[in-house]
């Protein structure tokens, strides 16, 4: 996950703001959701995991919080 977020990162030019603490938020949701059990593949989370990336770039004020 820290790898796709700084290939993120340097690929829209902005500094990596994630702290390992909220990449361990993100797998902790993902492992819990519903049928995450039975459906959950490698795939699946980086899809999501760039997706979040995604929106947090487009919001960038959101992704200054989350750093604090």
């Amino acid at each position: 996950m820290q790898n796709i977020t700084q290939i993120h990162a340097l690929n829209f030019g902005y500094s990596q703001k994630l702290s390992h603490n909220n990449l361990q938020q993100f797998v902790k949701v993902i492992v819990e959701r519903l049928g995450a059990d039975a459906l959950l593949t490698p795939g699946e989370i980086v899809r999501d995991f760039i997706r979040i990336l995604n929106i947090l770039h487009q919001n960038t004020g959101h992704l200054e919080k989350l750093s604090k």
